[in-house]
């Protein structure tokens, strides 16, 4: 006989149940119906909900003062795959402005996982959007995306903690590192990248009233 405090699995039970109200619901339809109602890309929320996701296990964890080796991979990836899917969108800016071609290679980058790529065609909007921007503002912020491409190239390697030939993924990585202060280093990079898609959006509509 099971132990009713115990959880266990059981008939009826179901990982994705339709709820007409609960307090701790959650529409995986809300963007898609957002963006119907009020119109535009609201993809951006997607990033932030990554983001947001690896702040509270940071923050968490902080808080209690626990090990937080065993949340290293899970808050790296939510990372991320947050920056990537920035970087995809202000790729897709700019296609929409005409700063860069859409054709076969720029797909190829689009489809892709890396960072490098896609953060060079970002580039590319930058200095043509912002010509008197700051260098030194875009070169940190170079340096922390190239960290986490150096970590995982493919999208693959923090996802798992050993490779098809059981290498270590963590080959590219310090033996230690500080989940507060990567937290920090992120809350500074989304703000510049939040501030670029914020300038592209302004950019974008102004093309659309012309």
């Amino acid at each position: 006989m099971k132990d009713s405090e115990i959880p266990w699995p059981g008939k009826g039970d179901k990982a994705f149940k339709d709820v007409p109200f609960s307090p701790t619901g959650a529409s995986p339809h809300w963007l898609s119906d957002f963006s119907d109602m009020y119109g535009g890309d609201y993809q951006w929320a997607i990033v932030e909900g990554f983001k947001e996701a690896a702040d509270k296990v940071v923050d968490s964890h902080a808080a209690t003062k626990e090990r937080m080796d065993v949340f290293f991979f899970p808050v790296v990836y939510l990372y991320r795959h947050a920056i990537e899917l920035s970087l995809k969108g202000l790729v897709n800016d700019g296609i929409y402005l005409q700063i860069l071609e859409d054709n076969q290679n720029i797909q190829k980058v689009l489809a892709s996982h890396n960072l490098h790529s896609l953060w060079s065609k970002v580039r590319l909007v930058l200095k043509e959007m912002w010509p008197d921007g700051d260098d030194e503002d875009v070169d940190a912020v170079e340096k922390i995306i190239l960290e986490f491409h150096q970590a995982d190239k493919s999208g693959q390697r923090l996802r798992y903690s050993k490779d098809k030939q059981g290498k270590p993924h963590t080959d590219t990585l310090p033996y230690r590192v500080d989940l507060m202060e990567l937290k920090r280093t992120m809350d500074g990079l989304f703000q510049f990248l939040g501030g670029c898609s914020a300038g592209l959006d302004d950019a974008k509509d102004w093309a659309n009233d012309c």
